[in-house]
């Protein structure tokens, strides 16, 4: 402070005396407590009142503390807190709010019992938070099974929830096996051989066959009276065919045959041949004066096919014949019957040709095995009349 004393006296100077004022001292007002955007500072500040030019402030570094932690679906809270040296700033707090954190489900697990597939998802935030949902599963036949190949049925889960995957399992089926029908036996032609046959009804593709050469057995002796029966048996090394047997007719015996040689004889005077299977009658037609020209051929004693003898007594000739209608003509125009001269092989051996001499009137027909004998008549002027009959190739 200053203090001035001024004389009215000219003589006197005017005299000043300063004496200190003690400070008023600062006169802060309240602080002020200013947050960085990001709440990781805080800014304290404190003006004089009596003077607005003192301005004391201190910034500081907050402290971040979760004080409730968010839940899944329920907002948490923080809280800043802002602590100062200077001991006319208070420490600060400020809570913000920390955001729900929202569900985070881990990967879906998928439980299957019978055709009922669960999903269920857990969220790793709060493992009490957990999504289900149960299906039944569809099911399809994806492989056929066959007879020898397991095939496949699919189950199919289908799940409304988009966060569950649809589900597949398969699962075997087994095979069906084979369904043999009833085996079917085939006989070769001369029963010497048999095959089985068999066919699985599941799949046509699927056979089973088996041939085996058959054993023959005579079960019945076939006599001259009565027929016979053979048996041909075949038997198989799978047990899926049984033992197959077929009974086949042994025809009658065949009686013995007997064979007749039939003698040939020329009669120089008339030009005739004659055939006889009698002896005596050879004998008694040589002593006549009949040629004996030997054996023509052999005839059986006996067969189904007769060869008859006919004789005209006006031209002193024989002829011989198979044919019954050719014999009823003749016997008709006044040829004597004399019946069944001998029989004809009907197993056709050997030939008899029958050659005609127009221009003979007795020894008309010649009668030879011989085949040269046939064409040189043949040749001489004699109609060739083919085969009269068969002898015996013995």
């Amino acid at each position: 402070r200053t203090y001035t004393a001024v004389f009215k006296n000219s003589m006197f100077k005017t005299q000043t005396k300063t004496e200190a004022i003690p400070a008023i001292g600062h006169k802060y007002g309240t602080p002020e407590y200013t947050w960085s955007s990001d709440n990781k500072t805080a800014t304290a500040k404190r003006v004089c009142k009596n003077d607005p030019a003192h301005v004391d402030s201190e910034t500081v570094k907050t402290t971040y503390k979760v004080t409730v932690q968010p839940g899944c679906e329920t907002e948490g809270e923080g809280t800043y807190t802002a602590v100062f040296t200077n001991k006319a700033f208070t420490a600060q707090t400020k809570t913000v709010v920390i955001p729900a954190s929202g569900h985070r489900y881990g990967t879906p697990t998928y439980t299957w019992n019978g055709d009922k597939v669960t999903a269920r998802a857990v969220c790793e935030h709060d493992s009490t938070h957990v999504i289900t949902e149960t299906v039944t599963a569809t099911s399809k036949v994806t492989t056929e099974p066959t007879c020898e190949k397991d095939g496949v049925r699919t189950y199919t889960a289908a799940f409304k929830n988009s966060m569950f995957k649809t589900q597949t399992k398969t699962e075997a089926i087994p095979a069906i096996g084979h369904k043999y029908g009833a085996p079917v036996y085939t006989w070769s032609s001369d029963n010497k051989t048999v095959t089985a046959a068999v066919t699985c009804t599941n799949d046509k593709s699927h056979k089973i066959t088996e041939t085996v050469n058959t054993t023959y057995k005579v079960t019945k002796e076939a006599t001259e009276s009565a027929e016979g029966t053979g048996t041909y048996t075949a038997s198989f090394k799978n047990s899926l065919f049984k033992t197959q047997t077929k009974n086949v007719t042994i025809p009658k015996k065949t009686p013995a045959v007997k064979y007749v040689e039939m003698h040939r004889l020329y009669n120089p005077y008339s030009g005739e041949h004659f055939y006889t299977g009698s002896t005596e009658e050879k004998d008694f037609l040589e002593k006549a004066g009949w040629r004996y020209e030997g054996v023509g051929w052999t005839a059986p004693e006996k067969s189904n096919t007769p060869v008859y003898r006919l004789y005209n007594k006006n031209a002193g000739d024989h002829h011989y014949t198979t044919d019954a209608h050719e014999r009823e003509v003749l016997i008709s125009v006044g040829w004597t019957d004399e019946k069944i001269g001998w029989y004809s092989d009907d197993s056709k051996g050997v030939p008899l040709y029958r050659q005609y001499n127009p221009n003979a009137k007795a020894g008309s027909h010649n009668y030879t095995t011989d085949k040269h004998e046939n064409d040189t008549l043949v040749s001489w002027g004699w109609i060739e009349e083919g085969i009269g009959w068969y002898g015996v190739n013995n």
